[in-house]
């Protein structure tokens, strides 16, 4: 009985074990078909191949604002359909590192963007999009993420052509996203005018929006305001901390004292004088700065910031005080405005700008008519 017994069980150990190994076998197998580790990818004396002749094409998105992240994911779909590579949608990164070295976040690309919106926009532009790189695209697309950050230049028209051609994927960096995007040695592009149609604020951040102008109208009694993106003096520590001495030739900016710095009086002046603003009318200003820190230009003019509209009352949106987050929010108040006047020098005015002038409505630099390369006068 006992024999008959412990065979019973052995039987049935080695049933499970065999179902187990199918199970497995069955898993890899399917893993396999997914992500096509052995049919896409050989290696061949030494070195990753890929055999399947696709190409992904992804990058990482540049600089802490959301601005610039935008523009590297425009370059980078414009890239792809260049090249006939596949666009690897990127999630968007945000590294603190000058406060918190270990300040690491990640945000999906559905967090801030309509992704049904993008997928549309991708299908009628004719450029092949994924939401995943494949898993046997993954070691080598780290490493040339890796290189192209650290040196950028050296990653010209021919790495590319290789990377494409020997590994099928092309991962950049963030500094070579944004400046040798096709090459170092190739010119660079900027993204063209009907991209920027491609990227719409997902549900949560619309009904977001629509809280601030909700109470934009509370405050003011109306929901018509000119948008003013102005670098002031009194958050000059702040955003222009590589020139605080204007007067010394071995600071950054000391080429245009204007680039970054221009005072309350100044735009105030130029916003009533040049740009027929009339006192007293509503400005939605944006700048890390309370009002209450810009009493000459807030004197004449109606001032709020996004801080006066947004109290961080929704939990919809996590990671609230992040740059990524604050920066959208306030350039999607400022798309509501009337009309735009801003810094010339600035990527977040530029691209507002650029909508701006798509949609009829005025928009203007505030700052003296000069070149960007020299010193104002």
């Amino acid at each position: 009985m006992d024999c008959e017994m412990r065979e019973r069980r052995w039987t049935l150990g080695f049933a499970s074990i065999c179902l187990l190994l199918g199970q497995q076998a069955s898993a890899s197998y399917h893993h396999r078909r997914v992500h096509s580790d052995e049919d896409n990818v050989i290696v061949e004396h030494g070195a990753l191949k890929s055999t399947d002749g696709r190409v992904y094409f992804t990058v990482q998105p540049y600089g802490e604002g959301i601005t610039n992240a935008q523009l590297s994911v425009l370059k980078g779909l414009e890239a792809a359909k260049r090249h006939n590579y596949t666009f690897v949608v990127p999630p968007v990164i945000q590294w603190w590192a000058e406060s918190d070295p270990s300040y690491l976040l990640i945000l999906p690309f559905s967090h801030f963007y309509s992704r049904q919106h993008f997928r549309n926009f991708a299908d009628e532009y004719e450029v092949d999009i994924a939401w995943e790189m494949p898993a046997n695209r993954h070691a080598a697309c780290l490493l040339q993420t890796q290189l192209s950050d650290k040196s950028p230049q050296a990653v010209n028209k021919a790495t590319h052509k290789s990377w494409a051609r020997e590994f099928g994927v092309i991962c950049l960096g963030g500094a070579s996203t944004f400046f040798t995007i096709d090459g170092a040695d190739e010119p660079q592009f900027w993204p063209p005018d009907e991209l920027r149609t491609a990227l719409t604020p997902s549900e949560v951040y619309r009904k977001e929006v629509e809280r601030m102008l909700e109470e934009v109208e509370r405050q003011f009694g109306t929901r018509d305001f000119v948008g003013v993106h102005a670098r002031v003096e009194a958050d000059w520590e702040q955003q222009c901390q590589g020139a605080q001495n204007r007067s010394d030739p071995s600071t950054l900016l000391f080429g245009n004292k204007h680039q970054c710095w221009m005072d309350e009086g100044s735009i105030a002046e130029v916003l009533e004088r040049k740009l027929r603003v009339k006192p007293g009318s509503l400005l939605f200003v944006q700048t890390t700065v309370p009002t209450k820190k810009m009493p000459r230009l807030c004197s004449k003019f109606r001032c709020f910031t996004r801080d006066s509209v947004w109290k961080d009352r929704s939990d919809e949106i996590p990671h609230k005080q992040t740059s990524m987050v604050l920066s959208y929010l306030t350039a999607l108040l400022a798309e509501h405005a009337t009309a735009l006047y801003g810094n010339i020098h600035s990527s977040f005015y530029g691209e507002l700008a650029k909508k701006f002038v798509a949609a009829g409505k005025p928009t203007h630099h505030l700052n003296p008519d000069c070149p960007q390369a020299g010193e104002c006068s």
